[in-house]
């Protein structure tokens, strides 16, 4: 638990929230920590870095750990910060000043989840998150500790794109999100959090006459497939929804697929075969399109998702999308 926050404050009480320091030194507590992009960093707010130091400077201070994120790889997805810490995470809780190790339960400790690299989210409900707080209350539902999300410059955090649909008049998908906030969150952002863009529906598909022969009197039957629907943007951004064959008759012929989308862009409808209907084009960050006379565009994602025990604060950085109440999931 914190120190003291008035009266005697002893040097167990020091020793027992952020561990004994070297050689029984009230200077060891002196630390400048550069974890992941967080740079500079004290035992605590207020504690001394250099200087003269004493202990009426510790009054109501609390142990500090970082969930490190920024040494994953780029494509990483589907994190649980609350996950993380219980489950370890070898090499990446790091408790500010190192006497001690993680406590099992992170009760009244300053928490940090700083994350510099590309995280995405999956397929599924729109509340589908890429990266989530999890839940810092005990049992009895009292909150343990304070939570900050720090994204730093290249953190980019993505929600997956709706897949584009498939031709002949199938409903793109949904675009899924990047955040879920399980907890009062502080967000500091200095990179990119993007909520994924819906799939374009698939254009429909078209039956038709033509006539030939003398006087135009021979009739022929036709069938022309629609355009596939195009993806999403997001990470995993949403592939373009493929072509289907079957065309028939002398002037029928088979639509193309949709082109899948990329991180930042969405993928085109893919043209419809003779008289059918092209496929729409899917959401950049937005809904996506509906295909010609088919299929429904898919709804975008949320930038973030905020569950029954969270709030958010703060911001900063490039934000696409809104908020959605929700549970994440």
């Amino acid at each position: 638990m914190p120190t003291p926050s008035s009266g005697i404050i002893r040097f167990s009480d020091l020793s027992n929230e952020f561990g004994p320091s070297a050689n029984i030194s009230l200077g060891a507590y002196r630390i400048n920590k550069t974890v992941g992009t967080l740079s500079n960093l004290p035992l605590d707010s207020g504690v001394p870095q250099s200087g003269s130091i004493s202990m009426s400077q510790f009054y109501n201070k609390r142990l500090n750990i970082v969930i490190n994120y920024t040494n994953l790889p780029d494509n990483s997805t589907r994190l649980n910060a609350r996950q993380s810490y219980d489950n370890g995470f070898p090499g990446n809780i790091v408790v500010i000043g190192g006497f001690r190790p993680k406590p099992t339960v992170p009760q009244n400790i300053r928490l940090f989840i700083n994350t510099n690299t590309r995280i995405g989210s999956a397929s599924g409900a729109r509340t589908t998150v890429a990266l989530r707080t999890g839940n810092w209350r005990d049992s009895n539902n009292n909150a343990l500790t304070s939570v900050a999300l720090e994204c730093g410059p290249s953190s980019k955090i993505y929600g997956a794109g709706g897949q584009g649909g498939s031709a002949n008049g199938g409903g793109g998908g949904n675009g899924t999100s990047a955040i879920g906030i399980d907890y009062p969150t502080t967000v500091n952002n200095q990179g990119r959090i993007q909520r994924g863009g819906g799939g374009g529906g698939a254009g429909a598909s078209a039956s038709f006459i033509t006539r030939s022969g003398k006087k135009r009197r021979r009739k022929r039957s036709n069938y022309s497939t629609g355009g596939g629907g195009g993806g999403g943007a997001g990470f995993p951004f949403g592939a373009g929804g493929p072509s289907v064959g079957g065309a028939h008759g002398p002037s029928g012929s088979n639509g193309s697929g949709g082109a899948s989308g990329s991180h930042e862009s969405a993928g085109s409808g893919g043209a419809g075969g003779s008289n059918a209907g092209s496929g729409g084009s899917g959401g950049q960050f937005g809904n996506g399109s509906p295909g010609g006379s088919g299929g429904g565009g898919g709804d975008h994602g949320f930038a973030f998702v905020i569950g029954p025990g969270g709030s958010k604060s703060g911001g900063g950085g490039t934000i696409i999308g809104g908020d959605e109440n929700a549970e994440p999931t």
